[in-house]
């Protein structure tokens, strides 16, 4: 039996800091069941034109970053897994989508009945062709 392969840990936002100037200064997509708030290059990490900074992050290795957030009123907490599992698992397979971004940030906010409905979801709020 195989494995797909593992999300990079350098590919999560999980600093409070960078979570919250994301949410403060990012786009806001709101949908069903879930709020995107992407972030344009240059909020999150250093900016690119800073020398003590081009030693430190290699924005094309690197990639986006992204955090999930899950509120309680989203069920057990069997489900808030689920949905945060079903969410890595997107983003890892469509990284393509946010390489202009540098974080993602998904608030989970109602509870999600079907799967499928938020699959598409998260496709429709990502710009991905279905």
């Amino acid at each position: 039996m195989s494995y797909p392969a593992k999300l990079p840990k350098k590919a999560i936002l999980n600093i409070r800091g960078d979570i919250s100037r994301a949410v403060k200064k990012g786009k806001r997509i709101q949908g069903k069941y879930c709020c995107m708030i992407r972030v344009s290059e240059g909020i999150i990490r250093p900016s690119k034109n800073d020398e003590t900074s081009a030693n430190l992050w290699n924005h094309k290795k690197l990639g986006p970053k992204f955090a999930v957030l899950v509120k309680k009123k989203c069920g057990s907490a069997v489900k808030r897994n689920r949905m945060k599992r079903i969410v890595r698992e997107f983003f890892r397979n469509n990284k393509e989508l946010f390489m202009g971004e540098e974080a993602v940030v998904f608030a989970l906010e109602n509870r999600v009945e079907d799967e499928a409905d938020f699959k598409k979801e998260l496709e429709v709020l990502s710009g991905k062709n279905l």
